[in-house]
């Protein structure tokens, strides 16, 4: 609907995710733009939404229109008053989350991907896709939860299960999370900024600087 009400010369930055490129295989498979998502990628509902959205804006691209395609790793920031993404941080601090499981994500800060979203729309190539993620980022989920302990200086213990039992947990007991979500987490989604880096001059800052803000704008509405 949004490419139909658009002024067709205009240049239209879509937002889409690494989702849409991974999960990768395992820490060693880091999701570039390049990566092609197993072929279960579209059995996981955001997944699924993200690459139909994004089909529609490379269809566009192939069509003429002038589109550039963004693919956000997991975005965290200072600023997240609804929990949408920093829940896991709120959870872990107040004693909430007590089990991890193996797998991992990229964390990328929610400043970044704004500025690379107007070096998205500047510098940009028309048909082309650009991961924003951090190298820094690339952490498994315990070592994320041990990172934000330490910052906090509030670090909770946890004990590592596998996918399946945690899953099977999430029926049981008042988790956190879903099923769905459990499942997910349970991949690995390191990504590679490399060419955002090099095309539009994309810098992330240290992921510490990004969870340092974090966690103090969540301690705060604690």
């Amino acid at each position: 609907r949004l490419l139909e009400l658009v002024d067709p010369a205009a240049r239209f930055v879509h937002v889409a995710s690494v989702a849409t490129l991974g999960p990768g295989s395992g820490p060693a498979d880091p999701i570039d733009e390049s990566h092609v998502p197993p072929a279960d990628a579209d059995s996981m509902p955001y997944s699924a939404s993200k690459i139909a959205g994004e089909r529609y804006a490379l269809e566009a691209a192939r069509a003429g229109r002038d589109v550039v395609i963004v693919n956000p790793s997991y975005i965290i920031g200072p600023g997240d008053s609804r929990g949408g993404t920093t829940w896991p941080i709120r959870s872990y601090l107040r004693g909430h989350l007590r089990f991890i499981i193996d797998g991992g994500l990229c964390l990328v800060d929610v400043r970044d991907t704004a500025l690379g979203l107007i070096a998205a729309t500047e510098r940009g190539k028309a048909g082309e896709r650009y991961v924003l993620a951090n190298d820094e980022g690339n952490l498994s989920h315990a070592e994320f939860f041990a990172r934000v302990g330490e910052i906090a200086g509030r670090k909770r213990r946890q004990l590592k299960v596998p996918a399946r039992f945690a899953v099977a947990l999430t029926t049981v007991f008042p988790w956190p999370v879903s099923a769905g979500y459990a499942r997910v987490a349970a991949r690995w989604w390191y990504a590679d900024p490399a060419k955002a880096e090099r095309e539009l001059a994309y810098t992330p800052r240290a992921v510490d600087e990004t969870l340092g803000d974090t966690i103090r704008y969540v301690l705060d509405s604690l």
